[in-house]
């Protein structure tokens, strides 16, 4: 409309200029002044525009930040249906083994992958997200295994949050840390953030302290990890590592098959 108008003013200016012999001096300061008022407006207008185009990019943003929101939450209930659905068929399996018998001549629950099951980390700021590594080593400083964002760690992006994950270790050969590796080790963990070099390799010299050192555990027998509780260390406020189990058919001598 104030375009519409203008233009329309501008008409009026020409023909006045163009058809009149005689104009009125007080006209043209008159038309002037009107056009020059339309030309601020219009100017006004400018910013008010770049206003609302600001305000709705903010909106898309929001709106693009709460949709990865809901598919974060989305996949983080799946998981937690799955290790709700993988302890629904272990304790199914429970009244088995009681009628078999511990050790009995058909099958066994064998301890096999160590599995960390909940962490939370504080004190850990990172610009975007934060990338935690649990690593191990024995008493002597040697790189047993560790757990990462290709373990089972990825969602692990915030401090002051606890996260129920199912991530597994896997040792410097790229195999699965189990049981059975750790029973004659003394052994620590260690937890880490952005670790440039990411496992399953140890990141190069014993402590990859390039990175931000988040907490170290005190030493104790590799065995004891499949009944350790919940841990606190430094800015660790939890880390639970548990040992999952696996149904093993036996002979009657009671080898494994």
């Amino acid at each position: 409309m104030k375009l519409r108008n203008t233009v329309s003013i501008l008409m009026v200016l020409i023909f006045i200029v163009v058809g009149c012999a005689e104009v009125d001096e007080e006209d043209l300061d008159i038309l002037r002044e009107d056009f020059q008022s339309e030309i601020n407006s219009l100017r006004d207008e400018r910013p008010n525009l770049a206003d609302e185009i600001s305000t709705l990019r903010g909106e898309q943003s929001d709106l693009r930040r709460d949709v990865e929101g809901a598919i974060f939450k989305s996949r983080m209930a799946i998981e937690d249906q799955i290790f709700t659905f993988r302890d629904d068929v272990d304790n199914r399996f429970t009244p088995l083994e009681e009628s078999l018998g511990s050790g009995g001549p058909f099958v066994s629950r064998v301890p096999d992958r160590v599995t960390i099951t909940e962490i939370a980390v504080t004190n850990e700021y990172e610009f975007g997200r934060l990338e935690i590594e649990v690593h191990i080593y024995d008493r002597a400083d040697n790189f047993i295994a560790c757990s990462g964002q290709i373990n089972g760690l990825e969602h692990v992006d915030g401090s002051d949050r606890l996260y129920s994950v199912g991530a597994f270790f896997n040792k410097s050969d790229g195999g699965y840390l189990t049981y059975d590796d750790l029973q004659d080790k003394v052994i620590y963990l260690v937890v880490i953030e952005d670790d440039s070099y990411p496992c399953p390799t140890p990141g190069g010299d014993f402590f990859p302290f390039s990175d931000d050192f988040v907490g170290k555990t005190e030493t104790f027998p590799g065995r004891d990890i499949a009944g350790t509780k919940a841990m606190q260390f430094d800015d660790v406020t939890q880390l639970t590592v548990t040992v999952s189990l696996t149904w093993k058919p036996i002979n009657d001598n009671g080898a494994k098959f």
